[in-house]
Parts: C-alpha cells; sequence; structure tokens
C-alpha cells in the first residue's frame, strides 16, 4: 500500500478472533505450489542489483504459502475488515487502480498502493522509499493507523489464537511459534514470488522480436529511443526502476515524496519509479 506510516495508539480496541464465528479456513491443496523455482528468462538476469532479500530469505514452497495465507487475510487489520490482498488486488495486477486506498475504517490513505509484482529484482520500496528490504515493507501497511491500525505484539497474540496458523508456521519454519521476523519473512516470500516474465516481449527478447506486428515495434523503438528516453527510468530486464526520480510536470509539490522521509529539499517531488 502507499500512504506514509504514521503509528499511534488506536481509539478503536482489537477485534480477536471468535472461535464461535463462522472462520473462512484457507482452502490448500496437499501438495504445495511450486513459488520459487521459476525459469526466468535470460533478461531478467542483467539488474546489477541482483535479487537483494532472497539471499537473506529465500522463498521455499511452504513459506510462500504461509504468507499467501496471510496476504489474503482480513485478521490482520484491527477491525477484521480488510486484507493486503484488499488493496493489493491480483485481478488488478495486485494494485490498486483507485487513486486513493481505503483502510480498516474507511478513512483514505494519502497515495495509491503500489503494484507489488517483481520486487524480487528491486529495493527501496514505497513511493517514497521508506522500506530498504521487502521484510520491512510488509510489516508497515500492518501497523499504519489508517490502512490496517495493529499492533505488532497484538497479531502475533491474535494468530496464535487461530487454530490452523501454529501448523502452517511450523511447516514453514521448523517450529510453531509465531514470531513478527517470521511473519515478516513468509510475507515476503510469498510477495516476491510473485513475477511477470511471459510478456509477449520477454518472449519476443529471446526470439528477436519475430512476432512483434509493425505497431509493437514501433512502439518499442520509441520506448527505447534517445529522443523519448522511457527505458531511462524504467530501467533493467523488467523495467522496474530502483531509483526514485521526478517526473519534472510540477514546480509545487502537493506530496513532497522522498523528500519527506530524508528532508533534503532536492529529493523533493521524487517518488519510486514503478514497475511496468
Amino acid at each position: 500500500m502507499g500512504t506514509c506510516l504514521f503509528i499511534a495508539c488506536s481509539k478503536d480496541p482489537l477485534v480477536p478472533f471468535d472461535r464461535g464465528e463462522k472462520e473462512l479456513r484457507p482452502d490448500l491443496p496437499e501438495q504445495s505450489f511450486l513459488y520459487g523455482n521459476d525459469t526466468l528468462p535470460a533478461h531478467f538476469y542483467t539488474s546489477p542489483l541482483g535479487f537483494i532479500s532472497s539471499i537473506q530469505n529465500p522463498i521455499t514452497n511452504n513459506g510462500a504459502t504461509l504468507g499467501r495465507v496471510l496476504f489474503y487475510d482480513k485478521k490482520l487489520s484491527l477491525n477484521n475488515s480488510i486484507s493486503c490482498g484488499s488493496c493489493h488486488d491480483q485481478s488488478k495486477a495486485f494494485s490498486d487502480p483507485n487513486r486513493f486506498s481505503s483502510g480498516f475504517e474507511g478513512e483514505i490513505t494519502t497515495r495509491n498502493s503500489m503494484a507489488v509484482e517483481n520486487t524480487k529484482f528491486s529495493y527501496r520500496f514505497f513511493w517514497d522509499q521508506r522500506a530498504y528490504l521487502v521484510e520491512e515493507q510488509v510489516l508497515m501497511p500492518i501497523q499504519n493507523h489508517i490502512e490496517m491500525g495493529m499492533n505488532l505484539g497484538d497479531l502475533i497474540e491474535k494468530l496464535q489464537a487461530v487454530d490452523y496458523y501454529p501448523a502452517l508456521f511450523q511447516k514453514a519454519f521448523g517450529h510453531s511459534e509465531i514470531t513478527v521476523d517470521k511473519l515478516s519473512n513468509a510475507l515476503a516470500q510469498f510477495v516476491q514470488s510473485l513475477m511477470t516474465y511471459r510478456s509477449k516481449y520477454d518472449i519476443g527478447k529471446q526470439t528477436g522480436f519475430a512476432g512483434f506486428t509493425a505497431l509493437e515495434t514501433d512502439g518499442m523503438n520509441i520506448f527505447f529511443s534517445g529522443a523519448i528516453n522511457c527505458n531511462h527510468c524504467h530501467t533493467s530486464g523488467n523495467f522496474y526502476g530502483t531509483l526514485a526520480l521526478s517526473n519534472g510536470l510540477d514546480s509545487i509539490y502537493s506530496d513532497n515524496g522522498k523528500g519527506l522521509i530524508t528532508g533534503d529539499s532536492s529529493d523533493d517531488g521524487q517518488f519510486k519509479v514503478p514497475s511496468l
């Protein structure tokens, strides 16, 4: 999600999981999906960054499975009303088509929720780049007073009361104890497994773009031309920029972006370049 992080004591009480309520349980396959064994096109490995987060927290099938359950679980919000997937909509490429997103009490965030695909190839997340790694990023919306409103300590207790979570944590990490680090790592593993690498461009890159129409070829040439220079911002094999940049359209900023985080006026109006 994309909004500044201001953590404060919520005026609302924690809504615990009630075993008397009808619970939606995860419907998981007997054999885990293969999350971390993708064979990627060669041009995906051209980024000088490599795979930053996955080196420290490699994707495992059981870890990403747990992360997937957590990603779609509304119990991660204070009043059990929204999940990560509420704003990062799978049918919308894990993004929010709305200009701003709605939080757990219906309040509106100050920024749009960024798409979360291809994060494995980048670092410094959110529009203002305030989180260095995905493992940091996934915890911030949970604690945000508009987005999900949870205290992490309370969340751990809340999840411990759900009968299927200890077994999922056991499979993912070899121990049923639920901790903030495990929560973060599982969510990060799932998010980093969301990759797009079968587009017509990806296929064409391997075949000399033989299947491109004349119009598609013209568009690609314009994208990479020195005059237009789209790829100056959308760099690397999957067009995921790693920098915060200004598009130069505004002389007065209503949102200072990265400058709000760094306090450096030269960063005002700069925002993370999103994936295409």
